[in-house]
This record gives structure tokens, C-alpha cells and sequence, in this order.
């Protein structure tokens, strides 16, 4: 019965593991990652020189790079556009999920040391029907190359009866907003593993 619901649960999930300053969601869908055509294999906008391959998203204009794990993140996620994502990603599963995604700063954007909390405000406001949000970690860390960041970590019950564990990283740099969210059931696996993914990200300072 609960392994039902959780199956059913992701066929949702992907509404709501986006920009957490963003409150509107519309439904995502997948679809199986084949492998890399030739055409394929590099993907690359000269205009806004972006590549976009199983385990690699590289906006070089904006200098942003994520790389993830493309044996675990097995499936692509159709993207909403409406709320920023250039990338989502999930295990087969559908436990756990990843987005990417970028997004202009509004004149109403707090500070960055505020993102955690927004991060949970517009959960909230989105998820409706789910409870107990909470926010268990959120405080600012520096990314690999230096730059700075704020880590968020929350618990959360879907439709107030599934447990979701949600971390996510978010970077401003200049008028954008960056950020990568992470979604699973707890300890499935375990959040040590989830902060790697989300903190992976590396923006160009």
C-alpha cells in the first residue's frame, strides 16, 4: 500500500521540486534518457552556448554547470518552463528527483540569506493540501569554487501522509537566481548523499 502511494506520489512530485521563490506549478511528465546520438551527445545553443547531456548541464554564457549522476537520474522530466527549469531529472523510481533552474531576480527578492525561508514560505503556499513543513537546515555555505550560497533543507508530509526530505542550493549572481532542489523520501538516500548533488553546482563567480 505505501509503495503505491510513493509510485503515485512522483507521478506528481516534479510540480513542486523547482524554484522556491516560484509558487506556480504545472504537471511534469518523462521520459526515458536514450543514449547519446552523435548529433545528440553535445548539445550545444552557439547562441547562448549551452550544453545539455545525460549528466551534464553547462550554461557557459551565464557560468553555471552542473554535473549529476546519470546512472542514478536515469529519466528526463518534461521542464516548466513557467517556473525556470532548464533541468529535471529523476531516478526510475522517481526517488529522488533534481531540477535546475534559473530565473530573473524580481525588485521583491529578499536577501540570500533569507532564501531558505522563502524556500519554505513558497512550499506552503504551493502545497496546499500537504503539511507539517519545516525547515530543518538553512544557512549560507560557500560552493567548491568559492562562491557563496544558501543551503536549505526541509521535511514536509504530501497530502499530510507521505514523509519528503527537500535540500536545495540557491545562488544569486548578478539579475538571475539560481538554484538546485533535490526531493526523495527519507533516508532513500540518505541527505549527506542529496547535499552532494545540490551542492554540486558550480556558478562562475
Amino acid at each position: 500500500m505505501k509503495k503505491t502511494m510513493i509510485r503515485r506520489l512522483w507521478m506528481f512530485v516534479g510540480l513542486f521540486v523547482s524554484l522556491a521563490l516560484v509558487t506556480a506549478c504545472a504537471p511534469a511528465g518523462k521520459k526515458k534518457m536514450d543514449a547519446p546520438q552523435k548529433s545528440e551527445a553535445k548539445m550545444t545553443n552557439s547562441a547562448s552556448d549551452i550544453i545539455n547531456e545525460p549528466g551534464l548541464y553547462h550554461d557557459k554564457k551565464l557560468g553555471v554547470k552542473l554535473v549529476w549522476d546519470k546512472n542514478t537520474f536515469t529519466e528526463k522530466a518534461d521542464l516548466n518552463s513557467n517556473m525556470g527549469e532548464v533541468l529535471s531529472v529523476v531516478y526510475a523510481q522517481r526517488v529522488p528527483s533534481l531540477q535546475l533552474s534559473i530565473n530573473d531576480k524580481t525588485t521583491d527578492a529578499g536577501p540570500l540569506e533569507n532564501a531558505g525561508k522563502a524556500f519554505k514560505k513558497a512550499y506552503k503556499k504551493a502545497m496546499t493540501s500537504s503539511k507539517r513543513f519545516k525547515l530543518r537546515d538553512d544557512k549560507m555555505i560557500t560552493l567548491s569554487n568559492g562562491m557563496k550560497a544558501n543551503y536549505a533543507m526541509m521535511t514536509w508530509k504530501y497530502q499530510g501522509s507521505i514523509s519528503l526530505v527537500t535540500a536545495s542550493v540557491t545562488v544569486y549572481k548578478g539579475d538571475k537566481i539560481i538554484q538546485v532542489t533535490c526531493t526523495s523520501v527519507p533516508a532513500s538516500p540518505g541527505i549527506e548523499v542529496m547535499d552532494g548533488w545540490v551542492k554540486a553546482v558550480v556558478v562562475d563567480m
